[in-house]
């Protein structure tokens, strides 16, 4: 077989294919956010369905239409015992442990085997110096507390997630918090993709230098 190609001129509209971290990132968003919120080109991957999941345990509506979701936000407004499901997902575990820390009632993540095993180490230090309950065994951890606003120091060669994190949870805060990252800083592209998602739902997150973060109090 023979083809013979002329030259020409590509035209048309592609559409790019769904970045998982960014639906991660704009759903935690929209569901912290008052009001309703869609989020199109989802794919609904293992991944996304827990996040989604998690959101609505935390108290968000979740309406999903074909390839978007209509998202109405209510904060963590859920109360009593509640249980996440993170299925295989090291990102919606490590986004959601922080967010559970502002809350004074237990929450209890689940999750594959290999998913419980990963290490969490930044959120049991956090936990243990300012006396919130953080439990880990071969069912899942279970944490009980209250976040505070402050300064914290992380390393900054540790996953992102564990930052973005603690950033999706401090900005929910009165008061004003500066996170510290030992250089050197690894993977500070989902940093910033963090810090884009919030700036989309209007929380200004700065850096003050190359390694310290700024977020603001009462946003």
């Amino acid at each position: 077989m023979k083809a013979v190609i002329e030259p020409s001129k590509a035209e048309g509209i592609i559409l790019a294919p769904p970045s998982k971290s960014m639906a991660h990132r704009y759903i935690i968003c929209a569901a912290l956010s008052d009001g309703v919120s869609e989020i199109g080109n989802i794919s609904y991957s293992e991944d996304i369905l827990a996040t989604l999941d998690c959101v609505e345990t935390m108290g968000a509506m979740v309406d999903r239409h074909g390839d978007y979701v209509r998202i109405t936000g209510r904060g963590l407004s859920a109360g009593g015992k509640l249980r996440f499901n993170c299925r295989e997902c090291g990102s919606t575990l490590r986004f959601f442990v922080p967010l559970a820390m502002l809350r004074m009632e237990e929450s209890f993540f689940t999750g594959s085997e290999t998913l419980l095993q990963r290490p969490m180490s930044v959120y049991e230090e956090i936990a243990e110096k300012q006396n919130i309950l953080y439990e880990k065994s071969t069912d899942g951890i279970k944490v009980c507390g209250v976040l505070k606003s402050g300064e914290y120091e992380v390393l900054g060669n540790i996953s992102s997630q564990f930052i973005s994190g603690l950033i999706f949870a401090l900005s929910t805060l009165k008061e004003d918090s500066v996170v510290k990252l030992i250089p050197p800083v690894d993977s500070r592209s989902y940093i910033e993709l963090t810090i884009k998602a919030l700036k989309k739902f209007g929380i200004e997150i700065t850096w003050n230098d190359d390694a310290t973060l700024y977020i603001k109090g009462g946003q």
